[in-house]
């Protein structure tokens, strides 16, 4: 493992660039917000100061970044443009019923969504800001993400008891082929569309995968490694950069939480009893003419 330099906060979710040059990372307690970290240049870089951005992704292309959707559309912003510089897509949009975005297409004609809370589906939204459903059934459908290709679609379900990662040709029509084989979520597309991971728990899988036109076959899960890693519903929060390294999160420890905890919810109240003072100090008073 390779810490990033940056301070340890509560993190919950990061993603990688898809030039492999940037890392976006956001957090959800106070001051909740994100930021972008220069993987070269070491440097980590405010991006929003209106709370949580914990649902955050990359794209529409590599220089904006999408903080919201809806039903209408959805909220996306430059990196390092002023605060409150956000646009729509499509522009001028109204906000409608809120969905997660998950994942845009490399080409960003198509932005992947999960309607949440409730009966999770997944939705995609064209770049004319119409949303239709994509996998849309009784069970729950979580974790969207196009391949680079923009050809295919993973994304992970509860068809029986356990999630489980699958994939279908996209914008279809076609059938999932299931490649986890005992459980399995967050999927993740290798960058040269041989390789898919995902997870279970702490463990990172690995599903060699071979595409022949329409056709995707998929070998065994093999278990790349193990670790205290943080792990979010419906979208994921690690990443894979394009030359294989992932981007995770450590879980924080019981001292960290603690301290976490600590930060954000107080447990005293601070009473100043002089602060009548600082402007008597600086307005003095004294006896009020007659009129």
């Amino acid at each position: 493992e390779e810490p990033l330099e940056i301070e340890s906060k509560n993190w919950v979710r990061a993603r990688v660039s898809s030039d492999g040059k940037l890392a976006m990372i956001a957090h959800w307690y106070m001051p909740g917000g994100l930021w972008i970290y220069d993987l070269e240049r070491k440097i980590l870089r405010r991006q929003t100061f209106r709370g949580p951005a914990a649902s955050t992704v990359w794209g529409p292309g590599s220089e904006r970044f999408t903080e919201g959707a809806d039903s209408n559309g959805a909220t996306v912003k430059r990196i390092d443009s002023e605060p409150d510089a956000y646009e729509r897509i499509p522009k001028g949009s109204t906000r409608g019923k809120p969905l997660i975005p998950a994942d845009w297409s490399s080409d960003g004609r198509w932005l992947a969504g999960v309607s949440f809370p409730g009966e999770a589906d997944i939705r995609v939204m064209s770049a004319e800001g119409q949303w239709s459903p994509f996998v849309a059934t009784q069970f729950r459908e979580e974790f969207p993400v196009f391949s680079p290709d923009g050809q295919w679609l993973a994304y992970s379900a509860i068809e029986a008891d356990q999630y489980e990662v699958y994939v279908r040709p996209f914008p279809g029509p076609g059938t999932a082929t299931q490649i986890s084989t005992d459980a399995g979520w967050a999927p993740v597309w290798g960058a040269d569309m041989r390789e898919i991971f995902y997870r279970i728990d702490g463990k990172v899988f690995s599903v060699r995968i071979r595409i022949d036109g329409e056709r995707l076959t998929a070998e065994r899960p093999v278990e790349l490694f193990e670790g205290d890693y943080a792990t979010s519903f419906p979208i994921r929060a690690y990443d894979v950069a394009p030359d294989s390294r992932f981007l995770m999160i450590k879980t924080m420890d019981s001292v960290g939480w603690k301290e976490l905890f600590e930060e954000t919810y107080p447990d005293h109240i601070r009473i100043r009893q002089d602060w009548l003072e600082e402007p008597r100090r600086i307005v003095p008073t004294g006896d009020c003419p007659a009129r």
